[in-house]
């Protein structure tokens, strides 16, 4: 498996830089005299095209093999990084950003296939739940890491040291063997879709995905609001976010290193209704102390979900006989609709019916998906759909 350590650093790479420009964007701001919708523009150049790419992409790595994507990737990647720390425009900041997002979802399609098909079966989901875990780890390092190169050298550092630890990482890339990457498989879209629909894990991982990230993103934006009106600094706010972050990256690390054991169904639906029982606490008091207890609360169930998500999703694929790639991809445009649609809903419930009834709504909701991955995943297999080793 060490072979495969230059993916993991494609993944932690790819994860401090989409993290990187958070506390950048008031400097950019005021290089470019952005507005707040042009601000915006750029935080969402990347997700967005995240989203647009990962399936072509996806069907792609399974026609022409992943680790051709991958490596294309790791190239795109680093010439990115270095159009966002020279960009001398706010457009051509804005397409450096947008390449970034095209890299970002080529890494998490291909490059998860990659691992699916190079990894014994029996460490797959060891392998694949790893991803968050070093996702975990560069979403903590990542805003430090570009404010602290930001503020004493400029604002090009980060990024410039980005592209060059890519650099890096592409010549890796390009020195494993292309026979350990795992045979090319054509998939096409419309085979692809009626595999998700047919295959109960892959169904299940969608939907795991899908929920998770919509009150993932809900939640991310109507706390820190609220603790911003209850009179908490924004030093304070993100402080806890971090911690939280801190502590989703050590259980994913557990996770991982317990593999198969923790990539259950029975996990996924205890996730989802421990999240429900956390919910509750925002739902009976919107005081400081209730709502940091509940960014922490929330974070095992987090842990579990997006840590047991792509093994559960690879393992549907390798028993349908379809392409990670694809099934990856429909994974990552889950994630991205989810994260687009969650701070959307969220916020108009709450604006008009309340804080409250949107806690409360996504709590029930809880309830009802719990139940729902139960049902559908947790059943006993028919004679002839026995389970994967590990998957249950």
């Amino acid at each position: 498996m060490r072979r495969l350590l230059p993916i993991y650093a494609l993944i932690f790479v790819a994860e401090v830089l989409l993290q990187s420009l958070f506390p950048l964007t008031p400097t950019f701001t005021e290089q470019f005299s952005l507005s707040k919708v042009e601000a915006g523009v750029l935080l969402g150049a990347a997700s967005l095209a995240a989203v647009v790419v990962s399936i072509p992409f996806g069907l792609l790595a399974d026609r022409i093999g992943a680790r051709r994507v991958t490596v294309a990737s790791a190239l795109l990647l680093a010439v990115s990084a270095v159009g966002q720390g020279l960009a001398g425009s706010f457009w051509l900041l804005v397409a450096s950003r947008a390449s970034f997002g095209v890299a970002f979802g080529m890494i998490w399609t291909a490059g998860l296939a990659w691992l699916s098909d190079a990894s014994p079966p029996a460490r797959r989901p060891a392998a694949l739940a790893a991803c968050m875990t070093v996702a975990g780890a560069g979403a903590v390092l990542g805003p430090t890491f570009a404010g602290v190169l930001a503020d004493r050298f400029g604002v090009a550092t980060p990024f410039l040291i980005a592209a060059l630890s890519s650099a890096v990482i592409l010549a890796a890339l390009l020195w494993i063997e292309p026979a350990r990457a795992g045979l090319p498989e054509r998939t096409d879209l419309i085979g692809a879709a009626r595999a998700l629909v047919r295959d109960r894990w892959i169904l299940g991982a969608l939907a795991i995905m899908g929920f998770a990230g919509i009150v993932a993103s809900a939640v991310n934006l109507l706390v820190p609001l609220r603790l911003g009106e209850n009179g908490l600094s924004a030093s304070k706010i993100g402080l806890a976010f971090s911690a939280a972050a801190c502590v989703f990256t050590v259980l994913s690390a557990v996770l991982a290193r317990l593999g198969s054991r923790a990539v259950s169904a029975r996990a996924a639906g205890a996730a989802v209704l421990f999240l429900g029982a956390a919910l509750v606490l925002p739902i009976v008091s919107a005081s400081t102390p209730a709502l940091l207890g509940f960014v922490l609360l929330r974070t095992p169930a987090f842990a579990v979900l997006f840590t047991i998500v792509y093994p559960l999703g690879g393992a549907g694929a390798h028993r349908a006989g379809i392409g990670r790639g694809a099934v990856m991809a429909f994974l990552n445009v889950a994630w991205g609709a989810a994260t687009l649609t969650g701070p959307l809903l969220g916020g108009a419930l709450a604006q008009t019916l309340g804080e409250r009834f949107t806690y409360s709504l996504l709590a029930g909701s809880c309830l009802a998906v719990g139940v729902f991955v139960f049902a559908a995943l947790v059943r006993r297999a028919a004679p002839d759909e026995a389970p994967a080793p590990g998957y249950r």
